[in-house]
């Protein structure tokens, strides 16, 4: 090829992806975003909770991160959830994320429109990359890109959680790389796809939603596998089947290992949480509903203006997708796909499907909720076999003569019309078959180029028609304002200027409540003892759901760090175990009310908002936040710790539960009581205490025991104990003496060092300094 055919080419390409740039912000700007007037999302829509997570996620945490970095701290810790939880290792907001690093130059609000829009953009335009790598002609690729792009599952996501679509927008880019892989026969060539596959297995991680991870990795590794089958299946190209599954290998390895700085601490928290191997019980993963034949089928074809269904792709791409698979353009890749689109739909059926089951076995499925996400593969997949099927209808070098492709097409649309009557789409669905159906004939028909290109292009617009008209997000989202998370912000201005080191329990009994959602805490820099993380530490879950009442329905919010705690109840004095010294509540909130301003339980009322919609109690003798205990109670494990620190008996004021053997425990103290101790620095990774006292003792400092906090004492290193079910103490000896923690975890050294060799290993790779393995591939590949 000339060196202007090339350009041309590029040219060609570019022109293309810059349309379909025009388009995502078109879409975002005139569907996502102008539309939306709803505060609140209804929990029966399919998403769930609509605009929540932007509101009780997104937003406060990606502020809190933003105003660390531009302060030189790199948010490792977060001390204002529970008490103290890992920021980095929740993965979900993306603190090493290349892109995100971009975002937060910006305000929070305008950083989440460029993350989202610029998600939107790199899903369209990996997939139309992907298409042109399989030899699909530009218009083809074009259409894959744009039905992707725009369907219902990326705009739900986009409209939902950012982390979401940044995970599910790389898996196009990991499939060029199976390409460049196979189809290379200079080692150089291949590496650049083992690269790109390292890239696409990596960015998910740091972009934060592992959900889509897992099932990306799945989807690749399908796709590797049936690409590979076909060399295998063939006498010319069996010698270069383990070359390329090397290099397979080495792009996977490497993107692991380029992920190691996010996923070895994600590991670790996932370890001590409920998501760890052993995979959630099905009650949890089936917290949000199930999805019924019906309900599914509904989400394919139901073109009604409103919130983005997961399963809508447009009446002309699933009337293009079956004519992929009757065509004669019938290789492996069409057939993965359809396996691919296929097995998601029946996964997303969660027990309706036989196949839930099997996918509840593999490695890493189960670890999460609302496994109709999985529809993210349907998305994909479904989008690719139109991509497929458009190119069988338009080009010219398909095998299939024209009046088969006719046959194709009228089977297409018996295929969906089927499906629109068995769930009584709207007339607007019926109008876009039509006009696709009668476009699709047309074109069979259509010999001249110049109206060959106006069909295409009628094509296009019915395909945008339909995807544009179907959504149209009515919830709105923090780039509109942040009143909702403002309104009780003199009540928190109110508690930060008098809580010193001590916490906060905001009591909301309404989910859809921003203003007192559980991350006002972080977003406003108060110490709060309840949160909203999925991936949260089984202990909080388990300490929680103690002090829950126990006709409470919603019981799997304990499993995020949600408390609606009654001061009724007795475990409700558990609560004093973290040094709670405030409450916040709705002023209407009963029996809490009544209960508090009774003054029994130490509780006294001290400010009413000016709108009087939120009260704060406080307790007139909060317990200390950092203390030396001279009485142990000794634990033998975690159940015993339990059972102790909730036992009637049990008196923190007087002594602390210890999860140590006898010989490591120290001689028994006389005095029957605790005696503060003083807080000198407080910073998320490093805190200092004193202790001044006449006998030796156990510094607790009621923050959570964690791996990577390591400990002192006047220099020396120090033991950090288990104390009281969920936080630390230290021995010290009688006198005064001063107690550092520091938190320096293992995991992201290790996993930061991981990272390091795998940039050098893909930049010598891709400088060509890897002659040892160069010289194998290319030998292996010209045997």
């Amino acid at each position: 090829m000339s060196i202007r055919s090339k350009r041309r080419r590029y040219a060609c390409d570019a022109g293309v992806l810059a349309a379909l740039a025009v388009t995502a912000v078109a879409f975002w700007k005139w569907r996502l975003i102008t539309p939306a007037a709803i505060l609140v999302a209804s929990p029966s829509t399919f998403a769930n909770t609509g605009n929540g997570d932007f509101f009780t996620q997104t937003y406060p945490m990606w502020h809190r991160a933003a105003q660390w970095i531009f302060a030189g701290e790199l948010p490792l810790w977060n001390p204002f959830q529970y008490g103290g939880h890992p920021f980095l290792a929740t993965a979900l907001y993306g603190v090493l994320y290349p892109v995100n690093w971009v975002a937060w130059l910006f305000p929070t609000a305008t950083a989440i429109e460029i993350a989202n829009v610029a998600h939107m953009v790199a899903a369209g335009a990996f997939t139309y990359l992907f298409g042109r790598t399989i030899a699909l002609s530009r218009p083809a690729a074009a259409f894959m890109g744009l039905t992707f792009m725009l369907s219902g599952f990326v705009a739900a996501e986009t409209s939902w959680f950012p982390p979401a679509i940044a995970s599910a927008a790389w898996l196009p880019l990991g499939l060029i790389g199976i390409e460049h892989i196979i189809a290379s026969r200079a080692a150089s060539r291949a590496f650049r796809g083992a690269a790109m596959l390292a890239v696409a297995v990596a960015m998910p991680v740091y972009a934060g939603w592992l959900q889509s991870w897992v099932y990306s990795l799945y989807a690749l590794g399908a796709y590797a596998a049936v690409r590979v089958a076909g060399l295998c299946a063939r006498q010319e190209t069996r010698a270069h089947a383990w070359p390329v599954v090397a290099l397979l290998g080495a792009g996977v390895v490497l993107g692991l290992g380029l992920a190691a700085a996010q996923l070895l601490p994600t590991i670790e928290l996932m370890q001590l949480g409920p998501r760890r191997p052993g995979a959630l019980p099905l009650d949890y993963t089936l917290a949000v509903g199930t999805t019924s034949p019906r309900q599914l089928a509904v989400e394919m074809t139901d073109s009604t203006p409103g919130y983005p269904r997961f399963a809508y792709l447009g009446m002309l791409p699933l009337l293009l997708a079956p004519l992929a698979v009757w065509s004669g353009r019938r290789d492996g890749r069409v057939l993965c796909f359809a396996g691919l689109a296929l097995a998601s739909l029946a996964v997303a059926l969660t027990i309706y499907s036989p196949l839930f089951s099997v996918y509840r076995l593999l490695p890493g499925a189960a670890w999460f909720r609302k496994p109709q996400r999985i529809l993210f593969l349907y998305a994909f997949a479904a989008a690719a076999l139109a991509g497929c099927g458009f190119h069988a209808l338009v080009a010219d070098d398909q095998g299939a003569p024209a009046e088969h492709r006719r046959r194709f097409v009228v089977l297409g649309v018996v295929f969906v019309a089927v499906l629109l009557l068995v769930t009584g789409a709207p007339i607007a669905s019926w109008v876009s078959l039509a006009a696709g159906a009668v476009l699709s004939m047309i074109v069979t028909y259509g010999r001249e180029r110049r109206r060959r290109a106006v069909l295409v292009a009628a094509l296009f617009a019915v395909v945008l028609c339909d995807l544009g008209r179907a959504a149209r997000n009515p919830y709105l989202h923090p780039i509109h304002g942040t009143e909702a998370l403002d309104r009780p912000r003199a009540v928190f201005d109110f508690i930060r200027a008098r809580q010193g080191w001590h916490r906060t329990y905001v009591y909301n009994p309404n989910p859809f409540d921003y203003a007192l959602m559980a991350k006002q805490g972080t977003l406003r820099g108060i110490y709060s003892i309840t949160d909203y993380e999925p991936l949260s530490l089984s202990r909080y879950e388990r300490f929680f759901d103690l002090i829950t009442p126990t006709d409470r329905s919603a019981k799997h919010l304990t499993f995020t760090g949600s408390l609606v705690a009654n001061p009724a109840d007795f475990p409700f004095r558990a609560l004093d175990l973290f040094g709670v010294r405030y409450i916040v509540a709705p002023r209407g909130a009963d029996p809490l009310r009544r209960i508090l301003e009774d003054g029994s339980q130490g509780w006294r009322l001290v400010l009413t908002s000016t709108d009087e919609n939120y009260v704060v109690y406080e307790r007139s003798d909060p317990f200390p936040r950092a203390y030396v205990a001279h009485v142990v109670r000794r634990a033998t494990g975690a159940e015993d710790a339990l059972r102790a620190v909730t036992a009637p008996e049990f008196d923190p004021r007087a002594s602390v539960v210890l999860e140590i053997d006898a010989a490591a425990a120290l001689p028994a103290g006389g005095d029957a009581s605790i005696h503060a101790a003083m807080i000198e620095e407080y910073s998320p990774r490093h805190v200092v205490a004193t202790t001044n006292d006449d006998e030796a003792g156990y510094l607790v400092l009621t923050d959570t025991f964690y791996p990577g906090w390591t400990a002192s004492v006047d220099g020396r290193p120090a033991p950090i104990l288990r104390a009281n079910y969920v936080f630390r103490a230290v021995p010290v000896p009688a006198g005064t003496h001063r107690v550092t923690f520091q938190y320096a975890p293992v995991s992201f050294a290790l996993g930061l060092g991981v990272t390091g060799v795998a940039v050098v290993v893909l930049a010598l790779g891709l400088s060509g300094y890897l002659p040892f393995w160069s010289s194998i591939t290319l030998r292996s590949r010209h045997e």
